[in-house]
């Protein structure tokens, strides 16, 4: 188990706050390299520390096996650093380049932990417009921008609905609502959680899972608030 407050130190140290330059050239690219440094050696130890604790290989660990056994599968140490006050320059940001502790960085997670591969940060410019669009945004990778980002990623499959997840309940899908609050919400699917009526099984929900205000969410929503997307380790085009 790799000590928390030496990565804890490798986080705060990746921070342009904590590790800045004085403003000249030399300083900026010194500095630059410490933070990066700092950041791939937190992002090593972190994933070392995640395979050493689990009880078997993550990536062949049933997600029902995590959920009674194990919980949240989050890594531990992005769960247990960076608990400063946050602002722009004590940003830390998991491996695919997302704050950690929030939906879009547990969901980066899910898929890798899923697929062996974390998503990038690439999305596909349709034309001029978009990519201006794009480049107006004052958060271009928020949650509610997930689905153009989903279908540039290799793990893209498809956008699914709930009667395909229903009959396909073992895949894996991330559900999207674009006008949750602010920022959008990004979801993991878990569970088609059912009822039956004379008989019949009725589909009553989908319980998932995701983070909410940096703390871990169980919960159950109405599918038809989210766009489905089925992810898989290569693309289906």
């Amino acid at each position: 188990m790799v000590p928390i407050k030496f990565i804890n130190f490798l986080a705060r140290y990746s921070c342009p706050k904590w590790n800045h330059d004085n403003g000249n050239k030399i300083s900026r690219v010194i500095h630059g390299i410490l933070r990066r440094t700092c950041r791939y050696l937190f992002w090593g130890l972190a994933m070392a520390d995640y395979y050493l604790c689990a009880p078997s290989s993550p990536l062949k660990v049933s997600r029902y096996a995590d959920r009674t056994k194990y919980g949240n599968t989050y890594p531990r140490v992005f769960r247990a650093i960076a608990n400063w006050k946050e602002s722009l320059d004590a940003l830390v940001v998991d491996p695919a380049n997302f704050v950690i502790k929030y939906a879009t960085s547990y969901c980066a997670w899910k898929i890798f932990e899923s697929t062996g591969k974390w998503p990038t940060k690439k999305v596909e410019v349709r034309n001029k417009a978009h990519a201006q669009e794009i480049a107006d945004r004052e958060r271009a990778h928020d949650a509610k921008y997930w689905l153009e980002f989903l279908q540039a990623q290799t793990c893209y499959r498809d956008v699914v609905d709930e009667d395909y997840i229903f009959q396909n309940y073992k895949g894996h899908y991330i559900g999207i609502d674009p006008n949750y609050g602010e920022y959008g919400l990004v979801v993991w699917f878990e569970y088609c959680f059912i009822d039956r009526i004379d008989g019949q099984p009725v589909l009553m929900g989908f319980e998932i899972s995701t983070y909410e205000n940096k703390q871990f969410v169980h919960k159950i929503v109405a599918p038809e608030n989210f766009t489905w997307i089925e992810i898989g380790k290569r693309a289906a085009r």
